[in-house]
């Protein structure tokens, strides 16, 4: 650990001399962003080890360099930085979507459909009711909403209660393949967080409607939107499924570069539903926004259940997982809103805190409901804690849709997630460990009572 230690020290004072140059030769500048993308994926993996000795999930160590290094710490990751690095980021989003996917067999998941059915459903509701509620009740300590009728307050507490339900589909395989998990536990877990993603989209799209007729009640129910976002799920869930047939078939005749070509599809497929939801706005006046989460985690499942080629898939995606992992959650750390935090510590405490009561409340709920084993019960509340991409961007759909408010309440709701994704990887890891699917776990739970 001392060795690593010192490792990142002497790279950071290299960076601090970088600065120096590019601050002397501004001509050095265009190289900026490529030196500190180095620098940041250097550090993140040592940290990342570090965090390891003190049995934290490496991905904590990512993200802590993220908010290390970021606009609100050191500052080396600038928003300037980071700007060009977007195309690298998506890539990570997609690629891990193709992973979460390919995780999910069939023919383990046969026997979960009840857990898995119940745990959406009992949380969902849980979480929407309890958390919504508990806004609605404190909302008179919150300043922009104190002057608001009931109604309005209510319809704002239930569009807080969806996005409290978001999972973190891409924590959740990124822990899942750093400790090699495998079994009902981390299946079952896998499947709720990607089928939630799912759920939580549809549900935001109805609660914006509401939110939108409550406070502008002359221009009626906008269902156009709720409809848009679904045709969008289901478009994207068939691109995926034929990009699945594809990616299969090429895998089958032994194409060469495999995980090349997975990474270049992940841009592409990032980057074309870009252009697409682009093309259809502009032209048709149609927001439809496809989903390259969902796209990827479709293809991925077809792959791994009606290819036969999951394993090769898999294989591949290992050989470049590392370096992929490392971008996405240090860029996810370096974007992380401290200042929000700051300015909103108390109450976002307190919904986070509420949360995981709720969440503690809904699993156990759908988990005696279905019958599980007692160690599926006691921990399976600790693999939904986190929150990241999904919440986020559903964040930035309140504040361009409801301007005033809604930049007030994305604070808060950052804030919030600022404080789950710091937590929720190492309470996945400990869940992992305790039910025995890791790799340094004890005995494993199946067939326990």
């Amino acid at each position: 650990m001392i060795r690593r230690l010192i490792t990142l020290s002497a790279a950071g004072v290299l960076v601090w001399l970088l600065l120096r140059i590019i601050e002397i030769s501004p001509s050095a500048a265009p190289a900026e962003s490529t030196f500190m993308l180095g620098f940041a994926l250097l550090s993140a993996a040592l940290l990342g080890e570090i965090v390891e000795h003190l049995r934290l999930p490496r991905i904590t160590g990512y993200i802590l360099a993220g908010i290390l290094f970021g606009p609100f710490a050191a500052n080396l990751l600038s928003s300037r930085v980071l700007e060009p690095l977007n195309a690298l980021n998506d890539m990570a989003f997609a690629f891990i979507g193709l992973a979460a996917g390919a995780e999910l067999k069939l023919g383990t998941l046969k026997g979960r459909w009840r857990s898995i059915v119940l745990l959406i459903v009992c949380t969902a509701t849980v979480l929407m009711v309890g958390v919504g509620g508990f806004f609605f009740v404190t909302a008179s300590w919150i300043s922009f909403l104190g002057d608001l009728p009931p109604l309005q307050i209510l319809a704002v507490a239930g569009m807080v209660g969806v996005i409290a339900a978001a999972r973190s589909p891409s924590s959740a395989i990124a822990i899942i393949a750093e400790t090699k998990a495998d079994g009902p536990f981390t299946e079952t877990i896998l499947g709720v967080s990607v089928a939630m993603d799912i759920v939580v989209i549809c549900l935001f799209a109805v609660a914006t409607a509401f939110v939108g007729l409550a406070f502008a009640p002359e221009q009626g129910l906008n269902l156009v939107f709720a409809l848009e976002v679904t045709g969008a799920i289901g478009v994207s869930i068939a691109l995926g499924v034929l990009l699945g047939a594809v990616m299969g078939l090429y895998l089958k005749r032994k194409g060469p570069q495999v995980s090349l070509v997975i990474v270049g599809l992940c841009f592409l497929v990032y980057r074309l539903s870009e252009i697409a939801g682009h093309y259809l706005e502009q032209t048709h006046g149609l927001e439809i926004h496809l989903e390259p989460l969902l796209i990827c985690a479709a293809a991925g499942f077809t792959i791994q259940n009606w290819s036969h080629q999951g394993p090769r898939l898999l294989g591949a995606m290992d050989r470049v997982a590392l370096p992929v992992y490392v971008v996405f959650f240090t860029m996810a750390g370096a974007r992380l809103d401290l200042g929000a935090l700051a300015t909103s510590w108390g109450i976002a405490v307190a919904i986070a805190g509420f949360r995981i009561v709720m969440i503690m409340l809904g699993t156990r709920l759908a988990t005696s409901l279905a019958g599980d084993p007692a160690p599926f019960r006691r921990y399976c509340w600790l693999g939904f804690v986190t929150q990241a991409g999904l919440s986020l961007a559903l964040i930035s759909q309140i504040e361009s849709r409801f301007p005033g408010w809604g930049a007030d309440l994305a604070t808060i709701l950052v804030a919030v997630i600022t404080i789950n994704q710091l937590i929720g990887p190492a309470a996945f890891k400990m869940a992992l460990e305790k039910v025995g699917e890791a790799r340094a776990g004890p005995t494993p739970w199946k067939g326990t009572s």
